[in-house]
């Protein structure tokens, strides 16, 4: 939604000195909650911007409100300021952004930022912090964004593909946040005949998980750590559906054991662990799966593990 270029001018006259922060009772109080939704640091063409939502059921006013943003050495800076009269409407998306010349400075996708939105009366209404929100160090791709999972009122969640003034919703991610226990690691299989080792992972949500550059990490009974696989750009796990790697195809670079102790994890391309088997912990020390066999989640995407005398490669666990 674009918003006009001309902010509201404060009362009165501020000297050099004086910072342009509110502070409280410097203005009339907002009505409704409203909270940051979304943020994009970086897109093609570049243009960096920032969603409000409005989870309540009531208008809120939004004149003199600021957006506050502190860079990664701690500088505070109103990069906007809304005009008098402007409110968001109950389940209404607002963005603000630089191309349209609303936002008066950028958003970083790779450093930390944090970002206040502040009434006019300087009570700070929300606030999103990178390092504290999302982890340290984190950083969304290009097309993507920091995102509240499930809308207004979930965790922030690093997403692939960013959804400017739409819902959030189920989202492609696979890469933090409360969405990732929908992607697990579901059935694993150490021996059957012909010799081929191999896994599966399970999309429990209804929404497409891109896997690009994901990886399995085997650890072995030593303790080593090995990248045995990593998921090509563009790979997909598609909504309720298995994706099988394995030994015979030339996926996976190394075998799996059915008699030794072994973890596999599955990690996001941004290092988030998604999810993790571990032989020993998950199923016994010392268990092992006969041939033809696998260890499997039971019920199936969502049960404990358990070994299992068939295997039921590519399909649901019983």
């Amino acid at each position: 939604m674009a918003l006009c270029l001309l902010t509201t001018l404060l009362s009165g006259c501020k000297t050099d000195s004086e910072s342009d922060l509110l502070t409280p009772d410097e203005g009339e109080t907002t009505s409704g909650k409203v909270v940051i939704n979304e943020i994009c640091g970086k897109q093609d063409p570049d243009d960096d911007w920032l969603e409000l939502y409005n989870p309540s059921k009531d208008v809120a006013d939004l004149s003199g409100a600021q957006i506050v943003k502190t860079d990664e050495e701690g500088k505070e800076e109103v990069i906007f300021t809304f005009a008098k009269g402007k409110a968001i409407k109950p389940g209404e998306y607002l963005v603000v952004a630089t191309l349209t010349g609303e936002l008066q400075a950028g958003i970083s996708n790779s450093k930390e930022v944090g970002l206040r939105l502040v009434a006019a009366n300087g009570e700070v209404m929300d606030q999103f912090d990178r390092d504290k929100n999302v982890g340290e160090g984190k950083s969304h791709k290009e097309g993507g964004s920091y995102a509240r999972i499930p809308d207004g009122t979930g965790s922030w969640t690093v997403v692939e593909k960013a959804t400017r003034g739409a819902s959030n919703g189920d989202s492609s991610t696979i890469g933090g946040g409360s969405d990732n226990g929908k992607l697990v690691l579901n059935e694993v299989c150490g021996k059957q005949d012909p010799d081929d080792d191999w896994l599966e992972l399970y999309n429990n949500s209804k929404a497409d998980k891109d896997l690009s550059g994901a990886q399995i990490v085997k650890t072995d009974e030593d303790g080593n750590d090995e990248v045995i696989f990593t998921f090509a750009a563009g790979a997909v796990a598609k909504g309720k559906s298995y994706v099988v790697v394995a030994t015979l195809t030339g996926e996976l670079q190394a075998g799996i054991s059915n008699k030794k102790q072994l973890a596999l994890t599955l990690k996001a391309a941004d290092g988030t662990v998604i999810d993790k088997f571990d032989r020993n912990k998950d199923v016994g020390d010392g268990v092992q799966h006969e041939a033809g066999g696998s260890y499997a989640r039971v019920p199936n995407g969502t049960g404990s593990w358990k070994v299992v005398a068939k295997a039921t490669r590519g399909e649901a666990n019983s």
